[in-house]
């Protein structure tokens, strides 16, 4: 990852340079274990509930559909006005299918659909609704709602699932946050006991509001490297859109191993990322390289907001969170 960032800088011909950034860290926090889940328990029952409400009589064709079949119109409009050159034109090779099978359904848009697989062919899948477990084969194993699965109470509105394998540790991690308002705004994070994501889970539930101000957490990124596992977020203020309601970024560093073994939860939480005094947005994690872990891991962010944006954003975070020697870094990249 480090290669391919300095190659990229190299091809659009971008300077480096100081400039006048700021960023708050809270060190050495902990969160205890929420609770355990074994999907393969039998006893535990779990209900997916979907509420509708209805405020016209239903046409005999769904609005979603009715949107996808316009949209399809406008993207083969778009294409029949392109002009393209003979010579840019070129046949791609046929897609091999080598196995296939029914996916996750989900209601709503979108489902915000996020998926893992091991080395064993083990998949987890992950919807805004549930999670499901599933064979190299297609064979559904196991089926949990999030809520279930976190322990929330019926009714609480779960959202932006994400679902990563872990390839050290041969395990899966599983995230997504409930809530849209400062008090009711919670991460959850569940680490699977085994390379068995059938098994059981070791399930936290973090504030999503650990300033306890007037923000809560959305747009999650998250990626892990062979020690900590990350986590990025925007934090909106209450009542407002993501665009007016943005407050700040922020980024929870774990230390995964705890995670696995049941442990209080350990971590970093880095905020306030700003540039000349304007908190940087969307703060995106780049998942570092599995075959050549390196101690730092990179973010990359730009600045949606502004109307005239030619700036790209490189954070580093030095170490991991088990060193006790994170640092963060920044550096500005300006394109000539």
């Amino acid at each position: 990852m480090k290669k391919l960032i300095i190659i990229s800088c190299c091809a659009l011909s971008l300077q480096v340079f100081a400039q006048p950034f700021s960023v708050a860290v809270e060190r050495n926090r902990a969160i205890p274990l929420s609770h355990t889940v074994n999907l393969s328990d039998p006893i535990d029952e779990d209900w997916e509930v979907n509420v509708l409400n209805i405020r016209q009589q239903p046409m005999p064709a769904s609005d979603y559909g009715n949107k996808k079949e316009q949209l399809n119109a406008q993207r083969l409009l778009h294409q029949s006005n392109r002009s393209i050159r003979k010579s840019d034109r070129a046949i791609s090779p046929a897609p091999i299918v080598a196995d296939n099978f029914l996916a996750n359904p989900a209601q709503g848009t979108p489902n915000d659909n996020h998926i893992a697989i091991s080395n064993e062919g083990k998949i987890v899948s992950v919807v805004n609704t549930n999670i499901r477990v599933y064979n190299e084969s297609g064979t559904q194993l196991q089926s949990k709602t999030l809520i279930g699965f976190a322990g929330l109470s019926l009714g609480s509105s779960t959202s932006d699932p994400r679902v990563l394998y872990d390839p050290w540790e041969d395990r899966f991690i599983i995230h997504f946050f409930a809530g849209n308002a400062s008090v009711t705004s919670k991460l959850i994070v569940a680490f699977s006991q085994t390379n068995n994501p059938a098994g059981s889970w070791n399930i936290y539930q973090l504030t999503g509001n650990y300033l306890n101000d007037t923000t809560w957490s959305d747009y999650p990124i998250v990626a892990l490297n062979d020690k900590d596992f990350f986590m990025t977020y925007n934090h909106l203020k209450d009542g407002e859109d993501w665009k007016t309601g943005f407050r700040y970024s922020a980024i929870w560093q774990i230390d995964k191993t705890n995670g696995y073994a049941g442990d209080t939860l350990q971590f970093n939480y880095w905020h306030d990322i700003k540039y000349n005094g304007r908190p940087i947005w969307n703060v995106c994690v780049a998942q570092p390289s599995y075959s050549n872990p390196q101690p730092q891991t990179y973010f990359v962010s730009v600045r949606p907001g502004d109307l005239s944006n030619d700036t790209v954003f490189l954070h580093t975070i030095s170490d991991s969170y088990e060193s006790g020697n994170a640092q963060f870094s920044r550096n500005c990249l300006n394109q000539i």
